[in-house]
C-alpha cells in the first residue's frame, strides 16, 4: 500500500513533478524494505506495552522482565521452542576447559578442577 503524501511531498511535487515522484518511489521502497513484524500495531502486538527508555533503564525492571518471561515459557510453545534453539546454539554441551602445558601440570590442573567440581556437587 502507496504511503500518503505529505506537505513537504505535494510542495515538492509542484516545483518538480519528477523529483516529487522519485520521492514518494523512494519512500514507499524504503517502507517495504523496513516493514518489521515488531513496529506494527496490528492484533499480535496490540497487548504490548512497549517504553522509549534505554537498555540500562530497561534493566532496571529485570525482575518484571523474569516473570514475564517465566510466563511466557509456561503458556507459550514459541517461546519454549526459542529457549530451546538458543539454549542448544549458544550454550551447547557446556564449557569443556582444557589444559596446555607439560604433562605435570595438566594433570596437576586436572585433578585440582575434578576436586573443585566435586565439592561444588557434594
Amino acid at each position: 500500500m502507496p504511503q500518503k503524501s505529505t506537505w513537504l511531498d505535494r510542495a515538492v511535487m509542484a516545483i518538480s513533478p519528477r523529483a516529487g515522484y522519485d520521492r514518494l518511489r523512494y519512500r514507499n521502497a524504503a517502507r517495504v524494505i523496513q516493514n518489521y513484524d515488531a513496529a506494527g500495531t496490528g492484533r499480535r502486538s496490540r497487548s504490548w506495552n512497549p517504553t522509549a527508555t534505554d537498555a540500562d533503564a530497561a534493566a532496571a525492571r529485570r525482575l518484571r522482565l523474569a516473570f514475564v518471561s517465566r510466563d511466557m515459557i509456561r503458556n507459550t510453545p514459541y517461546a519454549v521452542r526459542a529457549r530451546s534453539c538458543i539454549t542448544n546454539n549458544v550454550v551447547g554441551t557446556g564449557i569443556k576447559p582444557s589444559f596446555e602445558g607439560s604433562e605435570a601440570t595438566v594433570g596437576t590442573a586436572k585433578e585440582l578442577l575434578r576436586a573443585h567440581l566435586t565439592a561444588l556437587l557434594a
